[in-house]
């Protein structure tokens, strides 16, 4: 979960807050944040039980929120509706589009930069890019001091021997390549440009390198230093939403510091422009009739629910007897259905108010059948030396084509808020493949395996249908990692179950041809064998793709409630 130290003087002036921290962290529920510190210490640690809420990682955001708690409505920054500058822009070059598509940018004047304001602002830029940026892979920043930039500036991408300059921490001119290849930061982030031919560089009206993005800053025109009072902010990422928010945070948390920002306006390759920090929020509504049924309180009036959405930081734009349609905080990017607005009721509300009710049914509980079948699988695998994990339904489409070779077929989500969870996985074991790869260092050998749901989508008379099923997956990875090995855990597996299968050789794109086979098994009822998945290794040139150096070989076992009908449930011993 977010961690930030952050200045407790500072805290207690942007809220103009007069008590004491006692009192401070009965506000700080209410950001669902714990401080931990004593009334003698300056900087207090808080720690924030949400990960989807970026705007709270800083002193200024974290005030933000408590102070709009305690006045009972939102704060209004009018920086948001100026018109942008005339001469400042910046202009997108096509060739970024398939690299790193998008920027933004900002200009800010502010009180001279002192040593703790600078450290604050490093803290905020880092956190907004490790974090929320997934390592700078998803949106990164680059501050620069403003006076120092011919303006329009102009983002492109170019060839690695193209641009020199020197880089932050540097002392001579590299070359992209070089910064890429010799420099710490650009040796810890080469992997945002992965397989890129071109590089993405920020560069000023004449010609002068400001960024290598999402790298480095020149440090020359990109060093920003203790008494500048005149400051340029941009992101760049991978989607328009990441780099809109992470801008608006940051031109907020110079306005609380007494910052005036200048609002920019983009030039896109297609000739559309924006304008950031963005204005425009949101609109969601919450059914009052909800909102009585998930709180347990029927009491709950227009009145009370509109003045509690205020509490939270909600501009109120109309209302019905039976509904209120709300604006969302223009830094939150967390709130996507009814139910947040609702859970944001209840803490405005404060839930220890609430009155319990008495129960009104006694039932016992208990391990649905499928939870039990797979428990059953589980203890089999574990008992075979595999470590268990656990993944997400939720995965990206780029990681499934590229280790299924393009046979996946999974259900896209219509607007993802990120490309690493854009679609339902329909197989298992591109996620141990790819655990697998972000583990090459670990000592061998590796023994893994996963037992969930997998979605899966077919097209009947023209019309898409799904199916949620629950499926098993194996890995092993070793220098004597074969298809016999594999073959040898199917067996063991079937033998527990009492069970008997057949092999028949299949060619799949992902695995050596030859060493690859469908997994048969008859049903005893009917008599009918049917498909209950593969096995094989994984080809050469999928692992050298992923920077797998060991052999490696993996199960699937689709859709094993299958298998259990077969046989009947055991039970989980």
């Amino acid at each position: 979960m977010p961690k930030i130290k952050i200045d407790k003087t500072t805290l207690y002036q942007l809220m103009d807050f007069q008590g004491n921290l006692e009192q401070l962290q009965n506000l700080a529920w209410s950001a669902k944040a714990e401080i931990s510190g004593s009334e003698q210490d300056e900087e207090i640690t808080i720690d924030f039980a949400d990960t989807n809420r970026p705007d709270l990682w800083s002193v200024e955001g974290l005030s933000r929120q408590l102070k709009i708690f305690q006045q009972g409505k939102e704060i209004l920054y009018p920086c948001l509706e100026k018109a942008p500058s005339p001469e400042a822009k910046v202009f997108v070059d096509s060739s970024v589009t398939n690299i790193r598509p998008y920027i933004g940018m900002f200009l800010c004047k502010l009180p001279p930069i002192t040593e703790k304001s600078l450290k604050n602002l490093i803290q905020t830029q880092e956190k907004l890019a490790e974090n929320y940026g997934k390592r700078r892979k998803l949106v990164s920043i680059g501050i620069y001091p403003a006076e120092k930039i011919n303006f329009p500036v102009h983002y492109r991408a170019v060839e690695s021997d193209q641009m020199k300059f020197v880089p932050l921490g540097g002392e001579q001119p590299m070359t992209l390549g070089e910064i890429i290849e010799k420099h710490p930061k650009g040796i810890e982030y080469a992997y945002t440009l992965q397989d890129a031919k071109l590089f993405p560089v920020i560069i000023d009206d004449q010609g002068q390198p400001l960024s290598f993005a999402p790298i480095i800053n020149s440090r020359i025109t990109g060093e920003v230093t203790v008494g500048d009072s005149y400051i340029a902010v941009e992101a760049t990422g991978m989607t328009k939403k990441m780099v809109d928010l992470v801008l608006v945070i940051l031109a907020l948390n110079l306005t609380d510091q007494g910052g005036e920002i200048t609002r920019m306006e983009v030039i896109a390759p297609h000739g559309k422009s924006f304008v950031h920090p963005v204005s425009e929020r949101e609109e969601i509504s919450v059914y009052v009739p909800h909102a009585h049924s998930l709180l347990g309180q029927e009491d709950l009036g227009i009145e009370i629910i509109s003045s509690s959405l205020k509490k939270m930081g909600y501009r109120i734009s109309r209302s019905t007897p039976n509904e209120i349609f709300a604006q969302i905080p223009i830094f939150r990017q967390d709130v996507m259905h009814e139910v947040d607005l609702i859970e944001d009721i209840a803490i405005a509300l404060e839930y220890n108010e609430f009155s319990p009710l008495p129960l009104e049914e006694y039932t016992s509980g208990g391990l649905s059948p499928t939870q039990r079948r797979a428990n059953t699988l589980r203890q089999i695998s574990i008992g075979l030396g595999f470590v268990e994990f656990m993944g997400n339904m939720l995965t990206s489409k780029e990681t499934l084509e590229l280790i299924t070779q393009n046979i996946s077929n999974p259900v896209e989500i219509d607007n993802p808020m990120t490309k690493l969870y854009n679609c339902l996985r329909d197989y298992l074991f591109p996620g141990l493949v790819d655990v697998e790869a972000h583990n090459s260092k670990a000592e061998y050998p590796h023994y893994i395996f996963e037992v969930g749901e997998v979605n899966k989508k077919y097209i009947n008379d023209q019309l898409v249908e799904t199916e949620t099923l629950l499926s098993a997956a194996y890995l092993i990875a070793n220098p004597e990692a074969t298809f016999s090995q594999m073959h040898s855990v199917l067996s063991t597996i079937f033998s527990y179950l009492s069970l008997d299968f057949n092999l028949r050789e299949l060619e799949i794109p992902f695995l050596i041809s030859g060493r690859s086979a469908e997994i048969l098994v008859t049903d005893q009822t009917s008599g009918k064998s049917f498909s209950l998945g593969f096995l094989g290794e994984v080809h050469p040139r999928i692992l050298d793709k992923l920077g797998i150096h060991m052999p490696t070989v993996i199960m699937e076992l689709e859709n094993i409630e299958n298998l259990f009908t077969t046989i009947g449930d055991l039970d989980e011993g």
